[in-house]
């Protein structure tokens, strides 16, 4: 295969594995956009306060959705 079917291939099973976990799901994508909304109708009169908190929210949840490697998993010993 060549390197960029390999590329999609992997982005592609990383997005399977995130829909798959409601609670990372519901943590990364859902709960920063109820934030959002939150926040955009307490402060819907100040745009000075809303451009500090939208990217103040964007930036961490962008940041926590980054994959991260799985650990290793520790080998076992062989029976005797």
């Amino acid at each position: 295969m060549t390197p960029l079917a390999l590329s999609w291939r992997q982005y592609r099973l990383e997005r399977k594995m995130f829909w798959r976990n409601p609670s990372a799901a519901f943590f990364n994508f859902v709960l920063p956009l109820l934030f959002l909304g939150l926040f955009g109708a307490i402060f819907a009169g100040s745009q000075t306060d809303l451009d500090v908190i939208v990217p103040g929210i964007a930036g961490p949840s962008r940041a926590a959705s980054r994959r991260r490697r799985p650990r290793p998993r520790a080998r076992r010993r062989p029976r005797r």
